[in-house]
């Protein structure tokens, strides 16, 4: 259950599976002259089984939408008063499956030359195949959607007749096949694989190449190249269990404007299955899971006092990496949305396609030096850049008819890290006698310190002001400044720059842009202190004292950023406080 403003009640299930992964490697090296040859193959069988205990009784959503001044929905309307009235903006569930067996196989082969041309320069050439098959079900009871089956008006597809007849493996096959069969196609009849209900692609080569040239005794230049196919997301292929084998019912909507649904009648005791399937679905032509390209130019200098120093410029590009959209939402307009969807003999059809991309760029600067004299450490400091559309592979699309809505700043960008870890062998009383070097001497002093920006997060507005089914941003308001030079946990942006979508007569839905605002930064400071006792030549104890977050630095969550929010604009949690510790480890 999900209230606005609200911790909800939880929601989980009981999943029960157990997962296996087979690998067998060969491989073998070569010298000849100047050439290193190193090739090898790899074979990786991935086995995944598992049930889970369903969501039979439902879960609800209540937004305060029932409850809001239409006049003014961004300042009125409460979740836990939608609460109270039993008129949830949506609900869903699903019934107990059985078990599902999913496979996979991925074949790889690879060649490598690290080929020293001369004394101060060597190269690494390489190339490697990779054959990435598909998921499949190892008794066929996985399905999925074809938007152009039934004369472009869609279809399930399944995979032969024989899956969703008798003997019936999953328990809701008897029950929803006998009406989901007029929607659905068999893979068979429409040229899809069978085993797989998606193509393989072949042609999967990744070249690779790298420099390392010796400027100087003291200076080092190191570039390289490689791209690198992507595997696919076990999690995201257990969306294949679709209907009819599983049969998920999720955002079932309420009237928008007068409700028609209570949590008594939204989803009653012994009611069938929606009408309306809600469906997971692949594309079924793509062939392959996206790649990405990395290319780095480094220069690397040793300089004295056992220091070396190196900066960096790092870039990476992701091309059709996975992500997803609703394929069955209506463009915004009036009207009850069942009707005006795409595909009005489905509900909601969340699509998984190869159609999103990312890039990042950084400069990379590190300092280390290696343990001498009682004194190790290290530094590093990255200047960054990334943009996705998409950084979970499941974020999925604001607005399924315009990608470049979900271009942004990664969920995980931050701008600007330093990070340093030091270890110091204190020096004092290393050489007294008794009980003064005993208690006082040969102690050890280590840190980690990390400074970091805060991680973006995006303007929301709870509700459907475009009546399309879906969520919305918050509008932007023109010429006004959201970064407050001082924020506070009450007010940690400005938040007059951002408003409610205007809803109808005006469909549309807000147009804020992805990850726009940022978190607070993290400070932390972790300290250690420790010291060896040897009692003998094989055995010794060590006590250390440390404290996480030593300095009580604090790291704001994010604020609630729905502009329609009783709490809009407010934070109300942060990073662990101080945490100090006593330890002793014997060793023998």
């Amino acid at each position: 259950m999900n209230i606005t403003g609200f911790t909800g009640l939880p929601q989980g299930f009981l999943l029960n599976y157990t997962s296996n992964n087979f690998e067998y490697t060969a491989s073998y090296t070569m010298v000849r002259g100047r050439h290193t040859f190193k090739m090898g193959e790899t074979y990786r069988s991935w086995q995944q089984n598992l049930t889970t205990s369903g969501q039979g009784s439902g879960t609800f959503s209540f937004t305060g939408n029932y409850t809001n001044n239409p006049a003014n929905p961004a300042n009125s309307g409460a979740g836990l008063a939608d609460f109270i009235l039993s008129i949830p903006t949506s609900a869903s569930r699903y019934v107990p499956p059985g078990w599902y067996y999913q496979r996979m196989r991925n074949n790889w082969a690879y060649f490598n030359d690290d080929w020293k041309v001369t004394s101060k320069l060597t190269m690494n050439l390489g190339v490697r195949y990779e054959l990435n098959l598909p998921t499949t079900e190892k008794r066929g009871q996985f399905g999925s959607f074809l938007p152009s089956a039934r004369d472009g008006k869609g279809a399930i597809l399944v995979p032969n007749a024989q899956s969703v007849s008798a003997p019936f493996l999953q328990s809701s096959v008897p029950l929803a096949w006998p009406f989901y069969s007029q929607f659905g196609v068999y893979a068979k009849d429409v040229g899809i694989s069978e085993k797989y209900l998606r193509a393989i692609g072949y042609n999967k080569f990744a070249p690779r190449v790298g420099l390392a040239y010796r400027l100087t005794n003291r200076t080092v230049i190191r570039t390289g190249y490689a791209l690198f196919w992507v595997q696919l997301d076990g999690n995201r292929e257990s969306e294949f269990e679709s209907v009819p084998f599983l049969i998920r019912e999720s955002g079932i909507l309420n009237n928008p404007f007068i409700p028609d649904r209570t949590t008594r009648t939204f989803l009653p005791a012994g009611s069938s299955f929606d009408r309306f399937a809600t469906l997971l679905a692949h594309d079924p032509y793509a062939k392959d899971f996206g790649y990405s390209q990395q290319w780095n130019f480094a220069v690397q200098r040793q300089l004295p006092g056992q220091f070396s120093a190196e900066i960096a410029y790092v870039g990476t590009k992701g091309t059709r990496l996975q992500t997803s959209r609703n394929l069955n939402v209506p463009l915004p307009g009036p009207g009850t949305v069942q009707p005006r969807r795409p595909y009005p003999d489905f509900g909601s059809i969340t699509w998984n396609e190869q159609a999103a991309s990312s890039i990042y760029h950084s400069m990379q600067m590190k300092a280390e030096r290696r343990f001498s004299k009682g004194l190790s450490l290290l530094a590093a400091f990255t200047w960054s850049k990334s943009i996705d559309q998409d950084s979970t592979d499941g974020e999925g699309q604001y607005d399924p008819y315009n990608f470049r809505l979900m271009r942004g700043p990664s969920a995980f960008d931050v701008p600007r890290r330093f990070t340093l870890g030091l270890v110091y062998e204190l020096p004092w009383l290393r050489k007294a006698a008794g009980a003064q070097r005993l208690f006082l001497g040969g102690w050890t002093l280590g840190t980690i310190v990390t400074w970091q920006d805060g991680f973006p997060f995006t303007p929301t507005f709870n509700g459907d002001p475009s009546n399309t089914g879906t969520g919305s941003r918050a509008d932007v308001v023109s010429g006004c400044t959201a970064k407050l030079s001082n924020p506070t946990p009450d007010r940690w942006f400005n938040t007059a720059c951002f408003a409610a979508p205007p809803g109808p007569p005006i469909y549309r839905r807000g147009n804020a842009g992805r990850d726009i605002l940022r978190g607070d930064a993290y400070h932390n400071v972790d300290l250690s202190l420790y010291k060896d006792f040897l009692l003998s030549e094989q055995r010794k104890f060590q006590i250390r004292l440390e404290g996480f977050n030593a300095f009580n630095q604090h790291a704001f969550t994010f604020p609630d950023a729905a502009v329609n929010s009783p709490t809009y604009g407010r934070i109300f949690g942060s990073s662990p406080a101080r945490v100090m510790q006593v330890a002793g480890k014997f060793t023998f």
